[in-house]
């Protein structure tokens, strides 16, 4: 459940009401409530503290239009004014320690938070928002403003930026985000999981950003599993840092991954998904994404891994007592197997169902597909 839907269930939404009062009261204000709001607008980006290169990396210049306005080229003064009244008011907790990052003129606190529901308040509207004019952030963008934006367009990078096909400020402010984690993070050969966290953290915000198929190439396949070596679960036992990453991919969980991600894409994931739900014993999970992987590699005419996704999907099936679905499942990755001309998968698969049916009683049929398993073996044996 969403602190959202939790806010409405608790109290009839006050939670959110409030805020969105608080919000529009912060619009109208002065300089500094702005500034206030915008700070806490960038909370809504994060789903953990935010911390100091991260938010050095958002208040650089240029500017995000309709996000960063208020805030990029501050004084320090000024900022820290901002911090203490969104402190005062018990909207931010700041951390006490300081961190000199190279792209701030001046010392940024170690790290920001806020209540999630403010944070998920904030990530909701900024999600959904216009983008704000150039000169007055945060009020309302007139047909008027945005004409003198396209004026100022080839003078200013921030206004050149907000003219981009299908612009955002979420969407460039997590584009930042995932580029400054990517660049700035040295894993080295032998990373530990703590070392691991910013690439994690950058998968989520590259999917934010529409990167979908970048940040699973690039950052997912390449950095975090390493290819077939997959390191972060094989030596780390990552699964549950793993199954989060591929969480990122779905737009409906387990079963249907982001239309920006190609076809073989989508079919590792299925598949990785389902494996981490196993291991992490999460069984009944597990079917959706192996059912829905399966469809994926039949569709793509993907034998051999059709067949090793039925076969593996009915030993799941087994062992959550659904015999009847294991059955089906197996004799289909016979088919699979036989389509695919692999040796071994046609042994296998008709060993896998031969269980399946013994374990269903049809014990004289089981017999028949051991003996088939059986006489495969024997003549891959050299004479």
């Amino acid at each position: 459940m969403t602190f959202a839907k939790a806010s409405q269930k608790t109290d009839n939404d006050h939670a959110f009401r409030a805020m969105a009062a608080y919000a529009r009261w912060m619009e109208d204000g002065s300089d500094e409530a702005r500034r206030e709001l915008a700070i806490l607008r960038l909370m809504g980006l994060f789903d953990r503290p935010a911390t100091a290169d991260c938010l050095a990396a958002l208040l650089a210049a240029p500017a995000i239009p309709g996000l960063t306005e208020p805030l990029t080229g501050l004084p320090e003064e000024d900022w820290n004014c901002s911090l203490e009244s969104l402190v005062t008011a018990k909207l931010l907790s700041v951390s006490p320690e300081t961190v000199s990052v190279p792209a701030c003129a001046f010392p940024l606190p170690a790290s920001l938070d806020a209540h999630p529901l403010i944070r998920e308040y904030f990530a909701e509207r900024l999600k959904s928002s216009p983008l704000a004019p150039r000169e007055e952030p945060g009020a309302v963008a007139t047909e008027k403003t945005l004409d003198e934006s396209k004026r100022h367009a080839a003078a200013e990078p921030s206004a050149h930026l907000a003219e981009r096909d299908g612009y955002s400020a979420w969407r460039e402010a997590h584009r930042r985000l995932y580029e400054h984690l990517c660049t700035s993070t040295q894993e080295g050969d032998q990373p530990t999981l703590e070392g691991l966290q910013p690439l994690y953290q950058a998968v989520a915000h590259g999917c934010q950003a529409g990167l979908q198929q970048e940040a699973y190439m690039k950052v997912y396949w390449q950095r975090l599993t390493r290819k077939q070596e997959y390191y972060s679960v094989k030596k780390l036992g990552a699964f549950g840092s793993d199954l989060g990453a591929v969480a990122c991919f779905f737009e409906q969980p387990w079963s249907r991954c982001f239309a920006q991600l190609n076809d073989d894409a989508q079919a590792g994931l299925l598949s990785q998904t389902a494996f981490y739900l196993r291991a992490l014993g999460r069984l009944t999970e597990a079917l959706e994404p192996m059912r829905a992987g399966l469809e994926n590699y039949i569709r793509q005419k993907r034998w051999q891994e059709s067949a090793v996704t039925a076969s593996n999907l009915s030993e799941l099936e087994l062992t959550l007592g659904e015999v009847a679905g294991a059955v089906g499942d197996a004799e289909q990755s016979v088919t699979y197997a036989d389509r695919s001309g692999d040796a071994f998968e046609r042994m296998g698969e008709r060993t896998t169902h031969a269980d399946a049916l013994h374990q269903a009683g049809r014990r004289a049929e089981a017999e028949a597909r051991f003996r088939e398993a059986e006489q495969m073996q024997a003549e891959r044996q050299p004479a």
